[in-house]
């Protein structure tokens, strides 16, 4: 594995590019919340591969209003970058009704759980499903990137299982993520 805890954003879409051609997986997924990295992945496999950019769903932070910015959106379709916006399966419905009731459920003991290997490896994990779910990418091993905050520190391989088949999942190998929070 390699630690990123001191790479930026093209550093670790780099070790994504060079282990997705020595592995030739051809499915790329990245978390994108304004866009930026999603940018960047798209300028970086130049349409080499089929990279599906996840955002956050509409109303994520404020009522009605989408994060990703207009330019970065019109960047990532000329890089035919497939952008997914939806609902997250760890957070939507989940965060509000723990708010609204004072009480933990089900997904927040699963994203917790995989947030003891990092922000980013449940990223990974959650933005697979969503995809997989979307039909954007095929039930097979494919790259995730993701992040911690902004920016991505965290490249894993994973066997892509939608979320109805979310235990039949596998992370199959941590290319990389930071040894520290």
């Amino acid at each position: 594995m390699i630690d990123t805890t001191e790479f930026d954003t093209k550093e670790v879409l780099q070790i994504a590019k060079e282990f997705s051609e020595e592995n030739e997986i051809e499915n790329i997924v990245v978390a994108t919340t304004k866009g930026e990295t999603g940018v960047k992945a798209g300028e970086l496999f130049a349409k080499e591969k089929n990279i599906v950019a996840v955002t956050h769903s509409t109303g994520f932070r404020k009522e009605g209003e989408q994060e990703l910015k207009e330019e970065n959106k019109k960047k990532m379709e000329e890089y035919d970058v497939s952008i997914f916006t939806g609902p997250m399966p760890f957070h939507s419905w989940n965060d509000y009704y723990r708010k609204k009731n004072d009480s933990i459920m089900t997904p927040t003991i699963i994203a917790d759980t995989l947030r003891l290997f990092g922000q980013g490896t449940k990223v990974c994990v959650e933005i697979v499903s969503m995809a997989t779910d979307a039909g954007l990418i095929p039930p097979k091993p494919v790259l995730a990137i993701a992040g911690t905050g902004y920016g991505a520190d965290t490249v894993l391989l994973i066997e892509g299982k939608n979320s109805r088949k979310f235990f039949d999942m596998e992370v199959k190998e941590v290319i990389a993520k930071p040894s520290e929070p």
